[in-house]
């Protein structure tokens, strides 16, 4: 077998050399995407070529207090990008509102009870939630985590939910 670039040829058990490749070699690989070419086929489902950014603008949520009945305000005017390829944490305390705009990002308001103004967009241009819904995958927090699965592994598990 011919290397491909990216390979490495390293002894394995007996007199054979195995050939490790990090980029297979495959017909159509110009044609791919870089992170098609860094993560290999098994995980090419996880990839788009469609949508290049996603983003909000104005994302406000308000709730009804329990105790005074009077609104209080979750997120207020909140605004962001995130271009193809790149990788977003969202982090913050406990009640800090990281699940509530992950919900509306997700056109998930109807199970939050609240007051929402969002502005989602998808390439630039207004998301249409019947189709942002279609296009899309959301998977809501589990802590249930199996321990002899990567991080890898276990990202590709619950997309695939």
């Amino acid at each position: 077998m011919k290397p491909t670039g990216g390979s490495t040829k390293v002894p394995s058990a007996g007199s054979n050399v195995a050939t490790i490749s990090a980029i297979p070699d495959r017909k159509g690989y110009d044609k791919m995407s870089d992170i098609e070419k860094m993560i290999g086929g098994d995980y090419a489902q996880l990839t788009n070529t469609n949508i290049r950014s996603f983003g909000w603008k104005g994302v406000t949520v308000s709730v009804k207090d329990r105790q005074s009945q009077q609104p209080k305000t979750i997120l207020s005017d909140i605004n962001g990008i995130v271009k193809a390829g790149e990788l977003l944490a969202l982090m913050g305390p406990s009640g800090s509102g990281k699940s509530t705009l992950l919900n509306v990002l997700a056109h998930r308001t109807a199970s939050l009870n609240a007051n929402v103004k969002a502005a989602i967009y998808i390439n630039g241009s207004a998301a249409n939630p019947k189709t942002f819904r279609r296009i899309s995958a959301y998977v809501e927090q589990e802590d249930a985590l199996v321990g002899s699965l990567t991080v890898r592994e276990t990202l590709n598990f619950a997309a695939r939910l």
